[in-house]
């Protein structure tokens, strides 16, 4: 072996033993050994350490990236720490704010509805003169508008309220037995007035259908919902459908205009508390936005499915389908809470640093390991060869 082969050389010695390590410069290991033996001469034995030397460097590699993944860790159990501490912060406030918001509701759905059965009540019995005439004409078709603004002031503080609840998942159902096609008749009869007047035909296909368990109250004002709203978006001369189709889990209920239809990028807007779409049509007639949006929400605590299809110039088809009787949405898990997921992430980490910090290599020692551990060699002082590039093996 050349001197111009060796990259390195290492030397050692103990109680007359003497070994040699060369590193090449084609990065092989080799180790030259030199003992006495018990007739007083020398053995020399050469090995090739190559295979061992690479092992110890894998070793060494893999540890520094569990040191570097270690801290990793640690810096992300704080991060996580610290993001639990918000969002229960945020957690709460944001509990705070909902029942503020519903406390105000609550309020003012006593301070409004109040005054407004007052102007309500009065202005029917004025209405129907029933301690006798009002006198001149006019004051007739005045009491008619009070009675009219009042009604539609009360609806639309109902609707408001009915989302606030549904928003704070305290939206209750007072469900009872009952003929889906026996409240339809009824709706109907309430709006074949409005759709005479608009010139439209009402096409109604009412067969009978088996009974289902439903909350009236919240059934009614969905079927009142998409019929006003059908018979609002409609030109003259146009036509306005409703259908109820009997399936052995429930009823669909379909509900068809042929007025203006709605684009495909506004309908899930529509669906969504206090959103119009923003075009002419709209702004010409009157509304919150709270239609559609309770009445997907009522059918959906149903649990029922609500979709709209609809063709800008053509039409709008609604169609919601409700089950036999109401399913009631599965109770959220407390374990899928998201400040539970977090305290087990953490506690997950900091379990797994537990276990690092217990490996011999990643401990602090008093005393320095052997040269080259593994490689079956005792620990002794390496003098390296002047002459060659200084530095131990890697490891």
């Amino acid at each position: 072996m050349t001197q111009g082969a060796i990259f390195e050389t290492f030397n050692y010695e103990r109680a007359g033993e003497k070994w040699t390590e060369f590193h090449l410069k084609d990065g092989r290991w080799i180790r030259y050994i030199e003992a006495k033996t018990a007739e007083g001469g020398h053995v020399s034995i050469g090995t090739d350490i190559t295979e061992i030397r690479l092992r110890e460097a894998e070793l060494t590699a893999n540890e520094q990236t569990l040191k570097n993944t270690v801290e990793v860790l640690r810096k992300s159990q704080e991060s996580i720490v610290e993001l639990a501490e918000r969002y229960e912060s945020e957690k709460i406030r944001a509990e705070e704010a909902s029942q503020s918001k519903t406390n105000f509701l609550a309020s003012m759905s006593h301070e409004l509805r109040t005054p407004l059965n007052a102007i309500n009540g009065f202005s029917d019995i004025m209405q129907k003169e029933m301690f006798g005439p009002l006198g001149d004409p006019r004051y007739k078709d005045y009491v008619n508008d009070i009675l009219f603004s009042g009604q539609h002031l009360l609806s639309l503080i109902n609707d408001i309220l009915d989302m606030s609840k549904i928003e704070a998942g305290k939206m209750s159902l007072n469900t009872e037995v009952m003929f889906l096609h026996e409240m339809l008749a009824q709706v109907v009869r309430m709006v074949r007035g409005k759709a005479d007047d608009a010139g439209l035909k009402l096409e109604v296909d009412v067969a009978e259908v088996k009974e289902i368990e439903a909350d009236p109250r919240s059934i009614k004002q969905v079927l009142l919902n998409l019929l006003t709203n059908a018979i609002k978006f409609t030109p003259e001369g146009g036509r306005v459908g409703v259908e109820l189709i009997q399936k052995q889990t429930g009823i669909i209920v379909k509900v068809c205009d042929t007025g203006i239809g709605i684009s495909q990028k506004n309908i899930d807007k529509l669906a969504k508390p206090f959103e119009q779409v923003d075009d002419k049509a709209n702004r010409q007639t009157e509304g919150t936005g709270l239609g559609l949006a309770l009445s997907k929400s009522f059918v959906e605590l149903h649990g029922g499915k609500f979709k709209i299809e609809s063709v800008v110039g053509k039409g709008t088809t609604v169609i919601f389908s409700l089950p036999n009787k109401p399913i009631m949405p599965a109770q959220e898990d407390e374990t899928a809470d998201v400040s539970h997921e977090i305290s087990q992430l953490t506690a997950d980490i900091s379990s797994i640093l537990g276990q690092t910090e217990n490996l011999p290599y990643l401990t602090p020692q008093t005393n320095p390991p052997p040269p080259y551990p593994g490689t079956g060699i005792p620990q002794a002082p390496a003098q390296t060869t002047p002459q060659v590039k200084q530095g131990r093996p890697a490891a």
